[in-house]
């Protein structure tokens, strides 16, 4: 493995828990009056069509990035319908 593809694999894991914060202050809070259900939704959409191209090209760091941001996208979308 090369240094980038290293530094590559390491993004694909932590870009991904960059919405978490987000996640875990609605939860928190029980509220979610101040997201954007439309942008979430177009963001978990987008991930999910990267997702199955990434398993149809079969690129694990794709796979790993897009399967995390799928999870961490559908944990708003599941905050904001518990808590809109």
């Amino acid at each position: 493995m090369t240094f980038l593809e290293i530094l590559t694999f390491i993004a694909a894991i932590v870009i991904p828990f960059g919405i978490l914060p987000q996640a875990y202050k609605i939860f928190k809070d029980k509220t979610a009056k101040e997201i954007s259900i439309v942008t979430f939704s177009v963001l978990f959409v987008g991930m999910i069509i990267f997702l199955l191209y990434s398993i149809e090209i079969n690129n694990l760091i794709y796979i790993i990035t897009y399967a995390l941001s799928v999870l961490a996208y559908g944990l708003i979308l599941v905050g904001w319908f518990l808590y809109k």
